[in-house]
Order: C-alpha cells, then sequence, then structure tokens
C-alpha cells in the first residue's frame, strides 16, 4: 500500500512506476521484475561536468571518488567502508561520472535492497570529505587521469571536443584538467557537495524482485528525513555559439596506426533530430552490412570504422571514426568519410536500408534493457539528458523516422562549417617536428583501379540469396515462466555424433541468447598460434551459399548479434537476438559453422584486422607488461604463453585459406560441439531445431590437452620501454600449477578475492590505492586456471615515479598476508561476495547461457548452477591459507614494469 501523505503518484508508464516524495522533492521510479532474484538500484543526480567551470574542473569526478571515502557510519576506520559493506553481499555496484550526471548504482540480491538505499542516503548528506582524504584520492584520479593520456584515442577525443565547444562546458574533459585536478581545493569540493547533493536534484530508481510499496517504504526510510536544497540548484545558462566554419587539429605522439576523427555539431536528445540522428549512426557504423564498413574496411583503407550521435542534455557532436591501415594516408581516408557522408546528404537511403538500421536501433534498445541493472542504468540515462518519460518516447520516435527525415538531417547534420576534424598520426622517433618538415596534405584520392574491391559482393537478386542450406526457418515457439531450481528447468540432451544441445526458459524479456562452443581453440593448433583465431573470424566471412556481404546484410538486417572468436581452448559463436528470430539465427549459426567458404580476399581483411590488434596491443602498458610476463614464465608451447609480436605478424601474414581450410576439418564438427540457449524461447522447439541442423555433423573429436603443471621460478625485473606514456603498468607474477578442478580452486580464488579482487575493498586496493593514493587501480588475479594451470599476477597502475612505493606496498602486504594468514571474517565475507556474484550473474539471458555452457565444458552440469553456494560455504579459513602458501610463492615472483621510465 502506498503512504499518499508521504508519496505524490506522478506517472505511469510501461511497468514504470514515479513517484514525489513530498518532503523533499526526491523523484522515485519504480519497476517491478520478478524475473531473476535481484535488485537494482540506482540513484542520480543532475550534475556533471557541465556545472564546471575553468579552476575547478573535474571537480564532479573527484567528488565521486570522494564519495567512497567514508561517513561517518561508513569508514574504513570502523571497517564499514562502503565498498566492503557491499562486497560482503555479493553486489555489482560502482559510480559514474558523465558530461550531465553523477550515478550510483548498487545491484543486490533480492532482501538487500535496505543496504543500498541506506547507503545512498547516508551519502547524500552525510560524506565526510576529509582534506586528507582528497589528497590521496587526487592522486588516484590523476592515475586515472594518466591512463587516459596513455591511449591516443581517449586524447584525440579530448581534443575534439575542445575544439569543437569553444564555450559550453562540454569544452572540457568529464575527468577534468590536470592542473585543475590537482589544485582543486578541499573547500570547493565541499561546497559543489552543498551546492548538488539533495533530494530535490536526484532521482532514485528501483528496478528488480521487490514490490513498488516495499521499495517505497525502504526509501522513506532513509531519505524521508532529508531536507531539500536551502537554496535553488543552479543551472547552466551558457550556450555554444554558431560554429562558423571547419575547425581542424592533430595529434601527433607515439602510437601504432593511424586515427581519422571528424566531428559535427548536433542538437540535443531531447530534440526532434535525435532518433533519425540514431538511425544515422546505424545506417553508417553498424556492422559490416554498414556504409563506412563498405567505404573504408572493404576497400583496406581501414582497419575498422564507426559512427555515433551523443544525445545529451545540451547539444552535442556526432562522431565518425576511421582506424587506418599501415601506410595509408590521412587525407585518402577524411576524403573517403566525408563522399561517405555527402552521398547520404545527396539522396535519401533506400527503404530496406531504413528498416534494417531502424531495427538495428530498435534492437539494441531491447538489448541494453535486459536484467534490472541495464534497465535502471538506462533509465537514468534518459533521466539526466530529457526526463523519464523519454525512455520510452525515443524508441517510438525511431519507428516513425522516415527517408526524408535521414535525408533531411543528413543534409544539416553533414556540413563543412560544422566539421571539426582531428587527427591522430604516429610519430617515430626520429620524426622532424621542424616547420617544413613533411606533412601528409595530399588531397589525392586513388584511382578508381586502385582500390581493392570486394570480390563478394554480389548484387541483391534471388541467386545471392538462396538462403541456408538447411530450409526455410520454422519457428520456435515462446517461452512460458517456469519455477524451480536450475537443474529442473534446463532441458538438456546428447544428439547421436555426441553434440550437446541445453535450453533454459526465461521469459522475462523478448530476446534469447544462444551460444555454440567447440574444443578448436588455439591450444589445438600444431602450426601458427593465430591459426585458431583466423579460423573463427572467417566464419563469418562468408558460406557456401552466401558470400560475406550478403550474410552480414541478412543478419544485420534482423538487428541481431552474431559473431565467433577463439580462446585457448574453445571457439565460441554467440548471438543475441530478439526471441521472433530465434529460428533464424540458429540456421545462420548452423550455416557459418557447417558451410565456411574462406574466400581469400575476406581472409586478407582479416590479416589487416588482426594485425592492427597486435599493432594496438604493443602500444598499450598493461598489454606489453603481461605479454612479457608470459614469456618470461611460461614454456613457449604452454597455451598462454604470448609471442613477440614480429613473430606473430610475420606468422599471421603466412596464414594461407589453405592453412584455415585445413585446421577447420580436423578440429570443427559436432563431437565436441555444445549449443546453449537461455531467453523466450521454448526448449521442444528449441531442441528440435538444432537436431535438425546439427545432428548429422561429424568430425571435430573431443580432444584432450596434455600439458604439465608449470614449474614457478623467478626471472627478477624485466622493464619494457615504450615512448609517450604518462602511466607505467606493472605486474608481479608466477606460474599459478593451479587448474579449475582441482580440489583447492575455491580455495585459491576465494583467497585471492581477500587479497586483490577489488580495487576498491581488498587488502591491496585499501593499502596501495585507498591509504596511500599511489593507483587508481590495482588487483590480482588466477589468469587462465582451466584445463591447464595458468598465472597468478598483481596488476597496478602507476605513475612512474611511483612504481618503487607501489611494489614496495604490494610486496608488505603479501608478505603479511601469507605469514599471518587470513582471518575466518575476511574469508566468509568473500564467501558470501561469491555466492552473491554468482547470482546476479544468472539474471540476463547472455549471463545464464554463459554458466550453462562453462558447467557442461567442464562436466558439472546444470546442477552446478543450483550447488554453487554450498560448494564455496563448504571452504574453510584453513583451505585458503593453505592454498595461498601452496601456490603463492614470493621468493617465485617475476615483476615487469612497462612504460616510460
Amino acid at each position: 500500500m502506498i503512504d499518499d501523505q508521504t508519496f505524490e503518484h506522478a506517472g505511469e508508464r510501461d511497468g514504470v512506476s514515479r513517484f514525489l516524495m513530498r518532503s523533499n522533492g526526491l523523484e522515485i521510479l519504480v519497476r517491478e521484475d520478478r524475473s531473476a532474484p535481484v535488485v537494482a538500484f540506482v540513484l542520480v543526480y543532475r550534475v556533471g561536468s557541465r556545472n564546471e567551470a575553468v579552476g575547478y574542473t573535474g571537480a564532479t569526478h573527484l567528488l565521486e571518488h570522494m564519495m567512497f571515502k567514508g561517513t561517518t557510519e561508513h569508514h574504513r576506520d570502523r571497517g564499514t567502508q562502503v565498498a566492503a559493506v557491499l562486497e560482503r553481499v555479493g553486489a555489482d555496484f560502482n559510480a559514474t561520472t558523465w558530461l550531465d550526471r553523477t550515478n550510483y548504482f548498487e545491484t543486490v540480491p533480492t532482501g538487500q535492497l535496505d543496504l543500498a538505499v541506506r547507503i545512498e542516503a547516508d551519502r547524500m548528506r552525510n560524506a565526510l570529505i576529509d582534506d586528507g582524504d582528497r589528497q590521496s584520492e587526487m592522486t588516484v584520479v590523476r592515475n586515472e587521469l594518466e591512463r587516459g593520456e596513455n591511449e591516443p584515442l581517449s586524447v584525440l577525443d579530448t581534443y575534439a571536443h575542445a575544439t569543437a565547444f569553444r564555450e559550453h562546458p562540454y569544452h572540457h574533459p568529464t575527468i577534468g584538467w590536470r592542473a585543475d585536478v590537482e589544485g582543486v581545493s578541499t573547500e570547493r569540493l565541499k561546497a559543489f557537495y552543498d551546492t548538488f547533493y539533495w533530494p530535490n536534484n536526484a532521482t532514485a530508481i528501483v528496478v528488480g524482485d521487490v514490490s513498488t510499496s516495499e521499495a517505497l517504504a525502504t526509501i522513506a526510510k532513509h531519505f524521508h528525513t532529508i531536507p531539500s536544497s536551502p537554496e535553488p540548484v543552479p543551472g547552466v545558462y551558457t550556450t555554444e555559439p554558431d560554429q562558423q566554419g571547419e575547425r581542424r587539429f592533430e595529434v601527433r605522439r607515439a602510437g601504432a596506426d593511424g586515427i581519422v576523427l571528424l566531428s559535427f555539431r548536433t542538437p540535443e536528445a531531447a530534440h526532434a533530430d535525435s532518433a533519425p540522428l540514431a538511425v544515422i549512426s546505424a545506417l553508417l557504423g553498424s556492422g559490416r552490412s554498414s556504409r563506412l564498413y563498405r567505404d573504408l574496411v572493404d576497400t583496406q583503407l581501414t582497419s575498422d570504422a564507426s559512427a555515433g550521435a551523443e544525445r545529451f542534455h545540451d547539444p552535442g557532436v556526432f562522431q565518425v571514426y576511421g582506424f587506418l591501415l599501415p601506410d595509408v594516408p590521412h587525407s585518402i581516408v577524411e576524403r573517403r568519410m566525408l563522399e561517405t557522408l555527402d552521398r547520404l546528404r545527396s539522396e535519401p537511403p533506400a527503404q530496406a536500408e531504413l528498416e534494417k538500421a531502424k531495427r538495428i536501433v530498435r534492437t539494441s534498445i531491447v538489448f541494453g534493457r535486459e536484467g534490472a541493472t541495464n534497465y535502471g542504468y538506462e533509465l537514468s540515462e534518459s533521466v539526466s539528458s530529457v526526463g523519464w518519460q523519454w525512455f520510452f518516447d525515443f524508441p517510438e520516435a525511431v519507428e516513425r523516422v522516415t527517408a526524408d527525415d535521414v535525408h533531411r538531417v543528413a543534409r544539416a547534420t553533414f556540413r563543412r562549417s560544422q566539421l571539426t576534424a582531428g587527427w591522430f598520426i604516429p610519430a617515430g622517433e626520429d620524426d622532424d617536428d621542424g616547420l617544413t618538415a613533411a606533412a601528409d596534405l595530399s588531397d589525392e584520392v586513388p584511382a578508381e583501379s586502385e582500390i581493392v574491391k570486394n570480390p563478394d559482393r554480389t548484387d541483391d537478386g534471388d541467386e545471392s540469396r538462396s538462403g541456408s542450406p538447411f530450409g526455410a526457418p520454422q519457428p520456435i515457439e515462446r517461452a512460458s515462466h517456469r519455477t524451480g531450481s536450475f537443474a529442473e528447468r534446463t532441458a538438456r540432451a546428447t544428439l547421436a555424433n555426441g553434440a550437446t544441445v541445453l535450453s533454459l526458459e526465461h521469459a522475462a524479456d523478448p530476446t534469447v541468447a544462444i551460444r555454440a562452443q567447440l574444443r578448436a581453440g588455439s591450444a589445438y593448433t600444431d602450426g601458427p598460434r593465430l591459426l585458431a583465431d583466423v579460423t573463427a573470424r572467417m566464419l563469418r566471412r562468408g558460406t557456401l551459399r552466401r558470400p560475406a556481404a550478403v550474410f552480414s546484410e541478412d543478419v544485420e538486417s534482423l538487428g541481431a548479434q552474431l559473431e565467433a572468436s577463439a580462446g585457448a581452448f574453445t571457439v565460441g559463436v554467440r548471438s543475441h537476438a530478439l526471441s521472433e528470430d530465434a529460428a533464424t539465427i540458429l540456421g545462420a549459426m548452423a550455416e557459418m559453422l557447417r558451410e565456411p567458404r574462406f574466400p581469400e580476399a575476406e581472409l586478407e581483411k582479416v590479416r589487416a584486422e588482426v594485425a592492427a590488434e597486435i599493432r594496438l596491443g604493443q602500444d598499450s602498458t598493461s598489454d606489453r607488461a603481461f605479454e612479457r610476463l608470459t614469456q618470461l614464465i611460461l614454456p613457449e608451447r604452454h597455451p598462454y604463453h604470448e609471442r613477440p609480436a614480429d613473430e606473430l605478424l610475420a606468422e599471421l601474414a603466412g596464414i594461407s585459406a589453405g592453412d584455415v581450410r585445413g585446421f577447420y576439418d580436423r578440429h570443427y564438427g559436432g563431437a565436441s560441439l555444445t549449443i546453449a540457449a537461455a531467453g523466450d524461447v521454448g526448449s521442444d522447439g528449441f531442441h528440435a531445431a538444432a537436431e535438425r541442423l546439427f545432428g548429422d555433423w561429424s568430425g571435430g573429436a573431443h580432444a584432450e590437452i596434455e600439458c604439465e603443471p608449470t614449474a614457478a621460478a623467478a626471472r627478477g625485473r624485466e622493464v619494457v620501454a615504450m615512448r609517450d606514456k604518462a602511466n607505467a603498468d606493472v605486474v608481479l607474477g608466477l606460474a599459478s600449477g593451479l587448474r579449475r578442478l582441482d580440489a583447492d580452486y575455491f580455495a585459491a580464488t576465494l583467497g585471492n578475492a581477500v587479497l586483490g579482487q577489488s580495487t576498491l575493498s581488498s587488502r591491496l586496493g585499501i593499502r596501495v590505492r585507498d591509504k596511500e593514493g599511489l593507483t587508481y587501480g590495482i588487483s590480482s588475479r588466477y589468469f587462465g586456471a582451466s584445463l591447464v594451470d595458468g598465472i597468478w599476477y598483481v596488476s597496478v597502475t602507476v605513475q612512474p615515479a611511483n612504481i618503487d612505493k607501489a611494489i614496495a606496498s604490494t610486496l608488505d602486504e603479501l608478505r603479511r598476508a601469507l605469514e599471518e594468514g587470513l582471518g575466518s571474517g575476511e574469508v566468509d565475507a568473500y564467501i558470501s561476495n561469491f555466492v552473491g556474484t554468482f547470482k546476479l550473474g544468472l539474471a540476463t539471458n547472455a549471463g545464464m547461457v554463459g554458466r550453462l555452457a562453462d558447467a557442461e565444458f567442464y562436466g558439472l552440469g546444470p546442477g552446478y548452477l543450483d550447488d554453487f553456494g554450498e560448494i564455496v560455504t563448504a571452504v574453510t579459513a584453513g583451505d585458503v591459507n593453505a592454498a595461498l602458501r601452496r601456490h603463492i610463492r614470493l621468493d617465485r615472483l617475476t615483476t615487469v614494469i612497462a612504460g616510460q621510465l
């Protein structure tokens, strides 16, 4: 029952109820969702970096960090800091700052909503904002800023906004300018807090397994006594003047491949043109059938291309990205990008292309709102940019978009006078930075004969679209709600060829997640290590019945996601689709798995794509540090030993279509295949379709891996020198000797959780980040504990001047834990965390299908999803300490530092 004296019922739409707290103006949105035993709570404040000015840019973000430092009730000194309290119940929690808002969110198991609401009510007016905490947290935020400065794309985007916006506060980055982050005073932060952190400037959102009356009663209990702001909350009145001409900038520094970024001014989210701009984004940049992909990637000018329109409270930008292949001039890529945009200005899209783009937008909205956490988060974005009703209005507006709307908005948006063009130009050590140094100033575009054509592109006639060789898709009935254990609810069958089919009905949303998995990962190749990865990527590059362009067009016209990737042991084909398209997607999955064509022209694109990723990894301090660690402590033939980049690139260049076909013939087939589905799909129909499509697929022997446990031996300390890096990454690791099915697996991973699972609340995080302020992020993990043993390591991101301090503190904390042992209270807290986190992972279709497939891979069965809590709670502190001392030997640690020292 709703308390009318406390709340005003202020609206209802599509299952969301809106209320206003009469005492203080707090807006409350509630949506009951009983499909999973979780509840999401989001508190969003209408304050972001748009509310800042020069001198205190980044204040909103730094204040968000300070909100985790504590109140009198929730504080580190009492062992009740926010992160630790939430970790104990397995909550998924965090906070984010953006241009228009700051949001704090917790997803907790059913029955724990009171905890989340109590914490946020306490933080709203009782944050301590201590000067000592501000000083240590400033260095943490500065380290976060430096991490961004390590990434050329991040720097390019910062420059783009700073150039496109001259007066409006979207000019400055959310994290702030370095001098402001370092110099903002504690008094300024307190004043900011006292200006914006009030109920009448916030919206509380509850989504999940709770009644509306219980949600409101919980919010009233903790927020009712908090007053509204004593003064009106100030608004932003600065507007950006019209841009009166093209603007350009360059970023020259060390990096991998070049980037071209084009930004065009666009209206605010509430404007009627927002929906056409979303459709234009999909039309230009979503999938392999998009215009930018065909014009830039298919022609081998770029390794990737994308487009997106910002939807903020105030006018933003539409951005188009092109990621250059080596030796391709920036001018040529920019010219081709502009030509692609100009064609959209010249004539409206065909109706079929328009409908495909609209469906992509519609399905991406549906997928993005799946589960309580995502639904609450996306609702908070609507609240901050326009208002809660826009959450429902925007998808309806997309449906009304016409070809003429797209044409009109493209003409209004893509104008030279509104363009801000930025180039990232990788700079070598010996580059001449003089005023007359050679520059990429040519406007020449290669002749038509010089552009690599896509030989697989065909006309849209019936012959090229002959469809699946497995016949027209037959409908799969939709699921009904079921209750009971996962073992009872999961339908499992073994086909005659050895394939396993699993399905779990879950009709909360009109979507289905499907995963096909088989043992054909990199560990099974006797030749090039990248052969398994290249083969997996080629699966979507054309079949015997449909060339690559047509296959992509058909899948993307459904708005579905369908991708293949290879890991060390398995190849996974994953799909997320509307339930009405489940049969069609399952047929497409069978087609790409059973009848891939492996055309040479597509192989060339895949080689370019993989090579670009390798080069990008070589520009990442974290990637380089971990790569070198694997090389130092793992044997060369170990599945997790990472080969040097130059060797991989040479190996990649030599992979032929014959190599791909040979690997496929040896390792693909029904014998090791698992197909799992979860969502709004009927099990009987799904199983019948899976048997029809895969039941007679032969081959693919269930291969076992032979790999002796890796001996741990210290290799000392090594530095990987890199240029133009404001931040360094440090890893300390050793061969773990731990496998997934070992008896002490959970004892070992629970011990690691206490040490370093959370950068906010684990021992290492509390010491190195929270107390000493040396890093934005420190964590430890067991990597690759699967069919073989892998690595245990600590990773810490740090300013070069603080490297030795961070390493010393890390080793000291590890030594203390191993010598003194972990207490039962610490272990019990993370047992609760493991159980709660596991439950949260089952809140979405993708989460459920992933758990099912993993359980099947290790021979644990669907019942593992029910038994997990019992298995983990049986672990004792004695078990944990014994496992830690067995697997972690500080005298065997190897240290690698990557960065500019």
